[in-house]
């Protein structure tokens, strides 16, 4: 079969190779005109650019000192501590999200889902998948179940690592994901994503999700990482497990992609106002950089 670009070619559309088979053959089919087909490259490229540009990336003053820092015990816990609430509040939120999924694959994980979420509270989710550390079957029934882009993807990760660490650390399992133990900006930041997620417009909703994706690709990981491996150092500390704190960064092509083919669906199935758009894909951010300044205040009201 011939490809759909190659059928296309005498139209002069600069990144056509980054469409996806489906929305080219739907252009052939009449569905899309050229001027759809650029207007949705041009938006694509411009909420890259801006989204970048978001002083989560260029101004996080925490994960800069963080990675330069020789950390104490106390920063490295607290951090952990903050970080898993943080995450276990994210995956709610984004389940919250998923209430309106309607394939079969998905809401089968929906229902997956919830069922650990309602096992004793809230609690279990983070429980359910960072019992793999004692080799609980559950965490990799979970992990074959991804939804594209979405939430299993990155909660399965964060939760292993964060738990593997804390351990390492001889922290209580208890400790991490009690919101009892969260600060005024993480209880804050938390309640936000959920209006975020499960917001009734579906563009401020979706917006939201593909800004935190976003964000999940700009290697703040990378940032936690050295700042972890310094403190290791310092601390003699043998078989830390920092190694999976890389694994984001080894997907991020894979991630990406899944994030740019998403985009594109929910682009050509909606009418999108681009700077509505963006505009809450830029709340969600600022939302994630309360976190962030939430802990750098924590930092500075202790050294």
């Amino acid at each position: 079969m011939k490809s759909p670009i190659l059928a296309i070619q005498q139209f002069d559309l600069n990144g056509l190779e980054s469409l996806s088979d489906s929305t080219l053959m739907s252009y052939l089919d009449g569905k899309y005109s050229p001027v759809e087909l650029k207007s949705f490259l041009r938006f694509k490229s411009r909420i890259t650019q801006e989204l970048a540009q978001h002083p989560v990336f260029t101004e996080n003053h925490f994960i800069n000192w963080f990675s330069e820092s020789d950390l104490t015990d106390y920063d490295v816990q607290h951090f952990l501590i903050q970080f898993a609430i943080f995450a276990e509040s994210l995956a709610h939120a984004q389940f919250s999200q998923m209430q309106s999924i309607d394939t079969a694959q998905q809401a089968a994980i929906r229902d997956m889902i919830s069922e650990s979420l309602s096992q004793g509270g809230e609690r279990d989710l983070f429980g359910q998948l960072s019992l793999n550390l004692h080799g609980d079957s559950n965490y990799s029934d979970l992990k074959q179940h991804q939804i594209e882009g979405g939430l299993l993807r990155y909660m399965t990760p964060h939760y292993s690592l964060i738990a593997k660490v804390a351990e390492h650390l001889g922290m209580p399992f208890e400790l991490l994901g009690q919101k009892e133990l969260s600060t005024d900006s993480t209880d804050f930041v938390c309640r936000e994503l959920v209006k975020f997620y499960s917001h009734p417009d579906p563009e401020i909703s979706y917006a939201s999700a593909f800004a935190m994706e976003f964000w999940m690709e700009q290697g703040f990981w990378d940032h936690i990482l050295a700042g972890l491996i310094r403190y290791k150092h310092m601390k003699g500390i043998s078989d830390f497990p920092v190694a999976v704190f890389t694994w984001n960064g080894q997907h991020h092509d894979s991630y990406k992609a899944a994030r740019m083919k998403k985009l594109e669906h929910f682009y050509f199935n909606h009418v999108v106002n681009e700077e509505h758009f963006i505009n809450a894909a830029d709340d969600l951010l600022d939302t994630i950089l309360l976190f962030w300044e939430g802990l750098y205040s924590d930092r500075k009201s202790i050294h």
